[in-house]
């Protein structure tokens, strides 16, 4: 897959999480290792000669950890992600989901636990 499929792909996935019908708002471009809020200028897409990321080395747990300054629901989750002692740090997405059922989390927790899912794979 070239770099162009690939960024079209990854803008389909955007689309997919962030244009279901939840009041969300455009997708902003943003670091999906930090959480970062990227300007336009360095949101511009890679030169045609980059390579292709690989799997994500980064344990789910820590990626969404990362993610607590967004203003979106995966921020949210972040954010409780935090808050929460017992958080499985390391774990990955099963791990994760099972710790929101432990606690009881709403339905809109899960939802975003699966739009970051999608996000981690694609980066």
């Amino acid at each position: 897959m070239s770099n162009a499929q690939a960024a079209v792909r990854r803008e389909q996935l955007q689309m997919l999480v962030y244009g279901i019908p939840s009041g969300l708002v455009e997708a902003v471009p943003f670091d999906p290792e930090t959480g970062e809020i990227l300007s336009p200028d360095t949101a511009a897409a890679p030169p045609a000669n980059t390579p292709a990321k690989p799997m994500p080395s980064t344990p789910f747990g820590t990626w969404l950890l990362r993610q607590e300054k967004r203003d979106d629901w995966i921020g949210g989750l972040g954010k409780a992600a935090k808050a929460d002692r017992s958080f499985p740090k390391a774990g990955d997405p099963e791990a994760v989901r099972h710790r929101l059922s432990e606690v009881g989390a709403e339905a809109d927790m899960f939802e975003a636990l699966d739009a970051a899912e999608i996000e981690w794979l694609c980066y």
